[in-house]
């Protein structure tokens, strides 16, 4: 008889996988997915009167475990199993595991296109993501300047500051904060950046299911490069009235090299969100909840 699935709480989950060791496994199935080795289906939408529902799925080759992912904009749902189709975890985790592959991906893409030395960073949007995007990105580097566009929030500066002994200002507009800086996030739904505004060799990242409508023609056209965790949906940036001559390349082979940006020039990562990126986080909880619970694991 097999053991029954486990259930878990976004509070365990947070306390099993924070953020600093997710960057690793993200990284990983980045690397995975960009090698093709990983099975992905497509994104499956559902929407109701009142909602819309995600569902995503990955297995990464070689691994012991899949994940299929449920998501809406208030919640999630992860369901973990052993490669051989038995359940093994269940998490409820109200976004979190989505939100951890999110920011860790931004955060690997800033740390791979940014400049060396890169000092400045600016944040369009706050919330749970963008707390979590910092976090995972002082991780990879050491700025010395945030600057947040948006309505004041003390409670979030404060926050921002006890992570780092950087100097974080609020800006009242998103070109004040955008304006000098060496890296732009965004977590907007609608254009917010401007390509007048970027300096030269600046990276903007965007993050979030629909973050490429973030993006106004003329930071495109100012791009060297844009790298995206999938291609097929951020081709779709084309469809958006986009320069057509993009150079897309993937995340994961400019996480190993096989892809350079120029020095000095502006680039873009485009991240609407990895089945693969979902299935390695979830793997890894799955391993540590059978450690923890004293169940047998998978053979290697």
């Amino acid at each position: 008889m097999t053991d029954p699935p486990v259930v878990l709480t976004e509070t365990e989950v947070r306390a099993m996988l924070p953020i600093g060791d997710a960057v690793p496994v993200v990284r990983g199935a980045l690397v995975a997915h960009a090698a093709g080795a990983v099975t992905q289906p497509g994104r499956w939408r559902l929407r109701t009167s009142r909602t819309r529902v995600d569902v995503t799925g990955a297995h990464v080759h070689g691994g012991e475990h899949f994940t299929a992912r449920l998501a809406t904009p208030a919640s999630g749902l992860s369901v973990v199993g052993d490669a051989d189709g038995r359940p093994s975890v269940i998490v409820l985790d109200d976004g979190y595991l989505g939100d951890v592959r999110t920011a860790a991906a931004g955060a690997l893409a800033a740390d791979a296109l940014a400049r060396p030395g890169a000092a400045t960073v600016a944040l369009l949007g706050t919330g749970p993501l963008a707390e979590l995007h910092l976090e995972a990105l002082l991780a990879l580097r050491a700025p010395s300047e945030l600057r947040v566009a948006g309505p004041p929030d003390a409670a979030f500066a404060s926050r921002m500051r006890a992570l780092h002994g950087w100097t974080v200002t609020h800006a009242d507009a998103p070109a004040d904060a955008v304006r000098g800086a060496d890296i732009v996030v965004t977590h907007a739904p609608a254009p917010s950046v401007r390509g007048e505004w970027l300096a030269p060799g600046a990276h903007v990242t965007c993050l979030g299911p629909d973050g490429h409508r973030a993006l106004t023609a003329s930071v495109l056209e100012a791009a060297a490069l844009v790298a995206a965790d999938d291609l097929p949906r951020s081709r779709h940036l084309r469809d958006l009235g986009h320069p057509a001559d993009l150079r897309l390349v993937l995340l994961g082979d400019v996480l190993t090299g096989r892809s350079r940006a120029p020095r000095d020039r502006t680039t873009v990562a485009d991240l609407t969100g990895l089945g693969a990126a979902d299935a390695a986080p979830g793997a890894r909880v799955a391993l540590i909840t059978r450690a923890i619970t004293g169940a047998v694991l998978p053979s290697a």
